[in-house]
């Protein structure tokens, strides 16, 4: 089979560290693993239309930080899906290859797409916390929709109606490989500000450099052990005093210094499980931090 282009991955974080609109209709209601991994149940089936006997119910992670969407081996066998090519999936661990299929109908609540593209691996790490996970739905079917990811009330709701106005620290979001970039304000005179993808399967804050090289004022010095899909290493660790994202800002955050060969599209990765809740808004390209209806 040939290989086609890569797809870019985020990897996952395996340590410790309001009122809003209703419409039931839209709502889907999630669980979460370690605090912060959003499992949602997700409707897939090899063919479309699909029938109720064609249909299977599975258990995925949603993940804004991956541009596309993976499944298991042992999915891809129960769907009977067929391989198209082979495709290089970047972490920031290194790369792995993985086959490349479709499924012709995916759904999530109301919301549908057909003929999604999924890669196929292992998700090893994931399966060791939770083995009822089936895959990862990532950017190529979420950033169809407008939705708010609300921690607090653990639901995901998906937002039809293009003049809803949530309140709250909004910011303009730039799009590389599919991946969501949000620009922090610069933590002082010294430094630049920083692109970091938007990311609900990171449970801290990521850094991709050293701290010398970020030059940013951060106190503590331990290590932290990370995952990925393609293994597990210790990396620099500290406490950032502050980040300024508009007019939020988050105090004394714990971050890791990852020094990687891959190259990287932003400067680091910011978990979403950050905030309270997040109001995406794909069709007009920015997003809503602890948002008010």
């Amino acid at each position: 089979m040939k290989l086609s282009s890569s797809r870019v991955i985020t990897f996952l974080i395996l340590f410790t560290c309001n009122h809003y609109a209703q419409n039931s209709n839209a709502d889907v209601k999630f669980r979460t693993l370690q605090d912060y991994l959003i499992v949602v149940s997700v409707q897939i089936a090899a063919s479309y239309p699909c029938s109720d006997n064609d249909s299977n119910t599975l258990e995925f992670i949603l993940d804004t930080g991956s541009n596309t969407s993976i499944i298991t081996p042992e999915t891809a066998l129960r769907l009977r899906l067929q391989a198209v090519d082979r495709m290089e999936l970047m972490t920031a661990n290194g790369s792995v290859v993985s086959h490349r299929s479709y499924i012709p109908h995916v759904q999530v609540g109301t919301k549908a797409v057909s003929g999604l593209e999924v890669l196929v691996d292992e998700l090893s790490e994931l399966r060791r916390l939770d083995k009822r996970i089936a895959g990862i739905l990532g950017q190529n079917f979420l950033s169809r929709f407008n939705y708010l990811l609300d921690y607090r009330n653990q639901r995901l709701q998906f937002v039809d109606d293009v003049q809803a106005s949530f309140h709250g620290t909004r910011l303009a979001v730039e799009l590389e490989e599919n991946c969501m970039i949000v620009r922090s304000e610069p933590q002082s005179n010294k430094n630049k500000s920083l692109r970091l993808v938007l990311d609900s399967a990171a449970s801290n804050l990521i850094l991709f450099g050293s701290k010398q090289e970020l030059a940013l004022e951060c106190i503590g010095d331990s290590s932290w052990a990370i995952a990925t899909n393609t293994g597990r290493q210790r990396t620099e660790t500290g406490v950032l005093r502050q980040l300024r994202l508009a007019n939020e800002t988050l105090g004394h955050l714990p971050v890791a210094f990852l020094t990687t060969s891959v190259r990287q599209s932003a400067d680091g990765l910011l978990p979403s499980s950050l905030f309270r809740a997040v109001f995406f808004n794909n069709q007009e390209g920015y997003v809503v931090l602890n948002p008010r209806y």
